[in-house]
């Protein structure tokens, strides 16, 4: 990691290593196992017997869920994309701490109480600091606005 005295060079670097990403793929890439829609196969005896795995990309677009299932090979193709997507995230988190930091040393504002030598305090997943209100559970536990993580 580098010296926190000098967080431009750090901002070039991070902003090069994005640049450098290329394309990434928002969602997941899941295994997933199914159960067919005939009454007297085996993935629907006790103890079933699923079908798969299949790998299959998940996403949000908006407020749907849209599911492709990818052959073994597209599974494949892909991969390096959900990768691109995690480290962006990575860079993105270490971009926002780094500018915290540095508003912070700039301003004279002490550090937070919690923080550790060599430890952030600020949230490894800043999707947490800017939320809305907690929505209210469906009949299936889930919140309308569950997202899918990488």
């Amino acid at each position: 990691m580098p010296k926190p005295a000098d967080p431009q060079r750090r901002q070039r670097e991070i902003a090069a290593e994005i640049a450098s990403l290329g394309l990434c793929l928002p969602g997941s890439l899941v295994e997933r196992m199914t159960r067919c829609g005939s009454p007297r196969c085996r993935c629907h005896s006790d103890p079933s017997q699923l079908h798969g795995p299949y790998p299959s990309w998940i996403r949000k677009t908006g407020t749907k869920t849209i599911t492709r299932t990818l052959t073994p090979a597209q599974a494949e193709r892909y991969r390096s994309l959900f990768d691109n997507t995690k480290r962006l995230r990575e860079l993105i988190t270490e971009l926002e701490t780094l500018s915290a930091q540095t508003i912070e040393q700039a301003e004279g504002w002490a550090p937070p109480p919690d923080t550790r030598a060599g430890h952030s305090s600020y949230s490894e997943n800043t999707a947490t600091d800017n939320v809305s209100p907690p929505q209210p559970k469906t009949r299936r536990g889930y919140s309308k606005d569950t997202q899918i993580q990488c």
